[in-house]
């Protein structure tokens, strides 16, 4: 399912290598505006976080994780720090890390295209809470992440009406609204669907 563009390596490592990250250079403190979450390509309403650059790293740190970002041609390397030893090191791959929420779950993007992977990730447990496709944009409020995923309708009395210029599509698909809720880790059917054109 992953439409790898860039290739995201996440690191799970001790605390001792943030420590000395952390404590190197000038941290930009304070709350984090708009502008910067577009920056830094995250996800608004993620958890605030402090920053610092040096040359090609990116270094991200948040009340309980340190994520430094190296850009390369063709890729980023990404390093996830916790603040404790308890965590062992682990490495695996994603795409686009898009902030984490109540210090605990890493967001990842996974794809470039219209319909592509939204993976979550729990940092303490090191699992996976979600991995689910979506339709362009994400949403998070409430402590919930919103999307619309590609669904099958059968019933006809639950389609859609399609807008006009959509209507005869060959890559016409039915998408329902969901969220993700993160209080009880799982997922929520709205019962909203629209219509979308692929690609």
């Amino acid at each position: 399912m992953k439409n790898i563009n860039l290739t995201f390596i996440i690191l799970i490592a001790f605390v001792q290598v943030l420590s000395a990250q952390s404590s190197q250079h000038n941290m930009i403190e304070g709350t984090r505006t708009e502008a910067e979450y577009q920056k830094f390509g995250l996800l608004k309403n993620t958890d605030n976080f402090s920053f610092k650059q040096k040359h090609d790293t990116t270094i991200l740190v948040y009340k309980s994780f340190s994520i430094a970002k190296k850009s390369e041609c063709t890729s980023e390397e990404i390093f996830i720090y916790p603040c404790n030893s308890v965590m062992s090191e682990k490495t695996f791959l994603g795409d686009y890390f898009l902030g984490i929420i109540n210090d605990r779950y890493a967001i990842f993007d996974e794809g470039t295209s219209n319909i592509r992977g939204l993976m979550i990730y729990d940092l303490i447990e090191e699992r996976e809470v979600l991995d689910v496709t979506y339709y362009l944009d994400l949403k998070l409020e409430n402590n919930s992440i919103y999307f619309d995923t590609k669904v099958e309708i059968k019933d006809e009395n639950l389609k859609p009406k399609c807008p006009p210029e959509i209507e005869d599509i060959t890559y016409k698909i039915y998408l329902e609204k969901q969220y993700f809720d993160f209080d009880n880790l799982s997922v929520v059917h709205t019962g909203e669907y629209k219509c979308a054109c692929i690609e």
